[in-house]
């Protein structure tokens, strides 16, 4: 990654969602980003990357036939590909340049997400660790970033115009 000339991300559904938040992280390396999650424009991105562009396909569950199709023209066209998933598929394994496994949120018994975030974390997990390497910033300085972030959105939040309610 810190080689690339340039860092597609690829991913469907809830993966494709998180997409958008390890954009942000990614961006901060002054490298060219682009998120997509939409499957319909995975070619369109794919076949414009040269050798020198990283492909990081997002895939916790790795079942999905858009994902499958976009490694194969990754492959065709000679990008380095980096796949996070769950699923240690043998075409996964065999068609990417690095495959980082991951696994269901280690969370406390009395903790309740929804399914959508259980699978959502993992590959936040693995591809935060991505961007502080990237980055080579230390996980401090990360996490600080990451609590002023909080801090402003809290303050965002808080600040809204309150809604008067109309007591007719």
């Amino acid at each position: 990654l810190a080689k690339a000339n340039r860092i597609v991300l690829l991913g469907v559904g809830t993966s494709g969602n998180v997409g958008h938040l390890i954009l942000q992280n990614f961006m901060r390396s002054g490298k060219s980003v682009n998120w997509i999650n939409d499957p319909n424009l995975f070619v369109t991105y794919v076949v414009s990357l040269k050798k020198t562009d990283v492909c990081l396909i997002l895939s916790q569950v790795g079942n999905q036939k858009d994902i499958e199709h976009a490694v194969s023209v990754c492959k065709e066209v000679g990008v380095q590909i980096i796949i996070v998933t769950s699923n240690p598929s043998p075409f996964f394994s065999e068609n990417s340049d690095a495959l980082l496994l991951t696994c269901p949120a280690p969370l406390h018994s009395s903790v309740h997400i929804s399914i959508v975030s259980n699978l959502a974390l993992p590959v936040l997990y693995v591809t935060d660790a991505l961007a502080i390497s990237l980055h080579r910033i230390s996980s401090k300085d990360f996490l600080q970033r990451a609590r002023v972030s909080t801090k402003l959105n809290n303050l965002r939040i808080t600040n809204r115009p309150k809604i008067e309610e109309n007591n007719q």
